[in-house]
């Protein structure tokens, strides 16, 4: 006698934007992230489901190298903006700098640049990103090619420069024609922002120096002028959390404001964990300063915390370190919990403590033990962006019934 058996499903694994997880744990979004996360959610849902929106929904994250190398933060973009469309490249670093790396741009800087950076320098002022670009030399020019950038496509271009009565002139190129002429000079020490539109966007702008004056370039962004996610990645190379005081405090307050991302993403603790003089203190001093100029400049935004990924110091496993990023994760998760803001254990994708290793073993880590791959970034940022989504079709489950969200994230 045959014996017919039912056929079993077979169990696909879970995909996150261009990210297949099988075999990554699947980490939850910790936190119900309030009215803030309910107002994301709901811009997110808008570009989903209406055509005839022309809202561009800012992510902005800002960390250490985790984010400067712009692999998990590409990961996350890409991934956001192929479900809600692609609202353009977002914030950049004024110019290009050895050691970092943008996933949308190549840099070119003419030599007599100088580019300072807030981690080391404590003289200069800075606005948000925490870096300007000097010359005071005509002639001079910093070039960006955008990598991805989608022509023709109408676009903005917004600079912000630090003034000063004695400041130069500068050229805007974009595509070999001149499309402005700033007067960067205005009141001492001050800050000007300039707002471009553009026909359609360049493949190449280039900013060149007219006199032999001081120009100082603290930030530029492009962003298409249509419906999208722009993702803003401000990272710097072996930063904590606390850089964010190295920077003048009402720009950074105006540039958040002017930014207006509904998602911010901080990303910080592994350097705080290396940190011979790391207290959880220190950590929570830094916590309070940041959370008091986001409640400042944009209330309604949601944030999240992302505890550090696992590292380990000479490849051993156990000792300051990881007795450090425990604390600093058990910090985070109660500074969370405490300020309805969102926390993920990013260890947790890696398989806990001391994950690194088994991470470099299959090659998604570096053998510095601290860094990971460009794979290994990938699919963090699809642990987090399919842990964001899970979150999302609650959300949207939630919103189909009247009163049922409200009540659960009030």
């Amino acid at each position: 006698m045959v014996v017919s058996r039912k056929k079993q499903p077979v169990q696909q694994p879970e995909v996150a934007g261009n990210f297949t997880l099988a075999g990554v744990p699947g980490v939850p979004l910790e936190g119900d992230g309030g009215k803030a996360l309910q107002g994301f959610f709901s811009q997110l849902r808008r570009l989903e489901t209406r055509a005839d929106s022309d809202e561009r929904v800012r992510i902005m994250q800002i960390g250490d190298s985790h984010t400067a190398g712009d692999y998990f933060s590409q990961g996350l973009r890409v991934a956001f903006q192929q479900r809600f469309a692609d609202g353009g490249p977002g914030w950049l670093r004024p110019a290009g700098l050895k050691n970092y790396r943008s996933a949308l741009v190549v840099y070119q800087n003419t030599p007599s640049w100088q580019v300072f950076d807030s981690r080391v320098d404590r003289q200069s002022l800075f606005s948000l990103g925490g870096f300007l670009a000097v010359t005071r030399v005509a002639g001079q020019s910093l070039q960006y090619r955008f990598i991805h950038a989608e022509s023709p496509q109408p676009s903005v271009v917004q600079l912000t420069w630090q003034g000063g009565v004695d400041a130069g002139r500068v050229n805007v190129v974009a595509d070999g024609a001149v499309v402005n002429q700033i007067q960067t000079g205005g009141a001492p020490d001050g800050w000007m922002h300039f707002e471009i539109p553009l026909r359609i966007t360049p493949q190449r702008l280039e900013l060149q120096t007219l006199d032999n004056k001081p120009v100082r370039l603290a930030g530029i962004s492009l962003e298409y002028r249509r419906r999208g996610v722009v993702l803003d990645n401000i990272g710097t190379n072996g930063a904590q959390l606390s850089i964010l005081s190295h920077w003048d405090g009402g720009e950074l307050r105006h540039q958040l404001a002017r930014r207006n991302p509904s998602l911010v993403i901080l990303a910080y603790g592994t350097n705080e964990a290396f940190d011979p003089d790391f207290s959880a203190e220190k950590l929570r001093a830094a916590l309070q300063d940041a959370a008091a100029v986001l409640r400042a400049s944009v209330p309604q935004a949601a944030v999240l915390l992302l505890g550090p990924p696992d590292s380990m110091r000479s490849r051993q496993c156990g000792g300051d370190v990881q007795r450090n990023l425990a604390l600093i994760r058990s910090v985070q998760r109660q500074w969370a919990a405490a300020n309805r803001w969102l926390y993920w254990d990013w260890s947790r994708v890696m398989g806990g403590r001391c994950g690194i290793a088994r991470w470099a073993e299959q090659q998604l880590a570096r053998t510095d033990y601290v860094h990971m791959t460009a794979q290994g970034y990938s699919l963090s940022a699809g642990a987090l962006f399919a842990a964001l989504m899970r979150k999302y079709q609650q959300f949207i489950a939630g919103d189909a019934k009247p009163g049922h969200l409200a009540a659960k994230m009030r």
